[in-house]
């Protein structure tokens, strides 16, 4: 027991060590589409981005992360995966080895009991370890044959260390304007209330 507790005391005296905030992100947003029986997807990334995991020889072939609030567990088993294809989308591109690939599929569903969103570039190898990368914009946009109701409204972040410096992930799920401005109606309706009864 003492040499548990001497452990503890030791790790508590020893300096925390603070990283410096990623300096690059992915931010996804999801609405309704088709009135529900649907999903839009759209995403932006923004920032350096150099690869420092050696995944496939060092090597990846798409970027994303879990966010295992956004989703609502009923829709998706463990390990069960879903890819749609992307048109016009944008395009990553090494600048180091002087290649590109283009994002052409979404990715999204549950790795084991994990829920993720990602982009994928069709399982092609791409990315040395340590290459510098850089992200241009296309129509990144897409209608995903998704319920809107599989995922929880909400804004979910997350923090991925498999890229020099890390990157912020975000995943905002926001509703049809039509139940938003319901929502303001019964805010307001709640507000007047209060304000009669005081």
């Amino acid at each position: 027991m003492r040499s548990i507790l001497l452990a503890l005391l030791i790790l508590s005296a020893v300096p925390a060590v603070h990283s410096a905030p990623p300096t690059s992100s992915l931010l996804f947003q999801l609405s309704p589409d088709s009135g529900g029986a649907q999903t839009l997807i759209s995403w932006t990334l923004s920032g350096p981005i150099k690869d420092s995991f050696a995944l496939s020889g060092g090597s990846w072939t798409g970027i994303g992360n879990l966010f295992d609030g956004a989703f609502n567990s009923s829709y998706f088993t463990d390990s069960s995966a879903e890819t749609f294809a992307v048109a016009g989308a944008g395009s990553f591109n090494d600048l180091t080895a002087a290649t590109s690939v283009q994002v052409t599929q979404i990715g999204i569903g549950a790795f084991g009991s994990s829920r993720y969103i990602a982009l994928f570039w069709g399982g092609t190898s791409f990315a040395v370890a340590g290459n510098q990368l850089q992200y241009t914009a296309g129509a990144d946009s897409s209608v995903i044959n998704v319920p809107f109701s599989a995922f929880n409204v909400g804004t979910y972040t997350t923090t991925g260390m498999n890229l020099q410096g890390g990157m912020n992930f975000s995943a905002t799920i926001v509703p049809e304007p039509s139940a938003l401005s319901l929502l303001a109606v019964g805010l307001g309706v709640v507000l007047r209330r209060r304000r009669r009864t005081v």
